[in-house]
């Protein structure tokens, strides 16, 4: 379950810019390469965040489609998954962009009006 290597690296993330601070509520950007169900991230989350500055805490996660673009016909969408062929002309050459977001975007502490954003381009480091 990936779902819980993710949530560790979110986790790490989240600890080191609460410095401490009790976390109420994050907000996660996760693209569809990532194929990450909400029920098994909610779990992780709950889960891995138990006795951390997160325990408790709201995460809204924002899940990101993948754009897929067909250099032949030019149609263009938005996917869950990569395309083998463009369902519009059955072409080959079917390019994709994005999809592979991970990014912690906004954390909000315990007796603060202001949400700690994030100054890191993503919780990994990128894929």
């Amino acid at each position: 379950m990936h779902e819980m290597a993710l949530c560790e690296a979110l986790l790490d993330a989240v600890e080191r810019r609460a410095a401490g601070r009790r976390v109420t509520a994050l907000r996660v950007t996760v693209g569809a390469l990532h194929r990450v169900p909400r029920e098994a991230f909610d779990s992780a989350f709950e889960v891995l965040s138990a006795g951390t500055v997160a325990q408790g805490a709201g995460v809204e996660l924002v899940l990101l489609p993948l754009r897929v673009r067909c250099r032949s016909c030019e149609w263009a969408d938005d996917a869950d998954d990569l395309l083998g062929s463009c369902p519009a002309c059955g072409g080959r050459d079917v390019m994709s962009e994005g999809g592979d977001e991970l990014v912690l975007d906004i954390i909000r502490v315990a007796g603060s009006t202001e949400d700690i954003s994030s100054d890191e381009p993503s919780v990994t480091g990128g894929n």
